[in-house]
């Protein structure tokens, strides 16, 4: 219910922004997975949580900024393959997510916007920072919080409702920075001989409704 508690203020936050362009806006993205590889000799693991975000948009013509919420939604999945010999073993566990991680994004993006027939669409490409603002386990023991950073790139479509309305459509691949454990980690593999490495990847859908001040 916190979640939700806050997600309302940061909504009513949004409709006092002032922007270059296009004014105040509010965004539900539909859930997006967010997918990290990591693989060290024989064996890959690929972990998957989906998440909800919610929050508001402030737009110009070639910037665009965007303030959210972000929690995860479902159960945690967990895939592991292991080649040993050239047989391939497969085994597959979800686990359900602590109610208590919430993170606070920021984002921003460039974008070129390009009319054409009554749609505008934009290349875009930018930075997004999760902050990690709550992160619990199921027993409710705080964890060490950690702040997240990916470079995104991909494109988005703008269809006009009104002179003062638009829905913006927008599908963004992200690449995470490695953490300094994470990094540590896939050094101690390499240092031992292994063939290791993390993916860490991001796929946003979002939808948004934007009106002109």
């Amino acid at each position: 219910m916190k979640r939700v508690a806050l997600a309302a203020i940061l909504l009513a936050l949004a409709v006092t922004a002032h922007a270059q362009n296009l004014g105040p806006s509010v965004e539900i993205s539909p859930t997006w997975t967010i997918s990290n590889e990591m693989y060290a000799g024989h064996v890959k693991t690929v972990l998957t949580m989906n998440y909800l975000t919610v929050g508001g948009v402030i737009d110009g013509k070639f910037l665009e900024g965007r303030l959210c919420l972000m929690f995860p939604v479902g159960d945690f999945t967990r895939k592991t393959t292991t080649d040993f010999l050239g047989s391939l073993t497969t085994t597959e566990d979800t686990q359900e997510i602590s109610d208590d991680i919430l993170y606070l994004t920021l984002e921003g993006l460039f974008k070129y916007p390009i009319s054409k027939k009554g749609l505008t669409w934009f290349p875009a490409g930018g930075i997004l920072a999760a902050l990690n603002v709550v992160n619990k386990d199921q027993d409710g023991n705080e964890l060490e919080k950690q702040h997240l950073f990916w470079a995104k790139l991909g494109a988005g479509a703008d269809l006009k409702l009104s002179p003062k309305a638009v829905i913006r459509g927008r599908l963004m691949l992200g690449l995470r920075f490695l953490t300094e454990a994470e990094s540590d980690a896939v050094r101690s593999a390499k240092n031992a001989g292994y063939d290791a490495g993390i993916i860490p990847l991001r796929l946003d859908a979002g939808v948004s409704v934007l009106f002109k001040l």
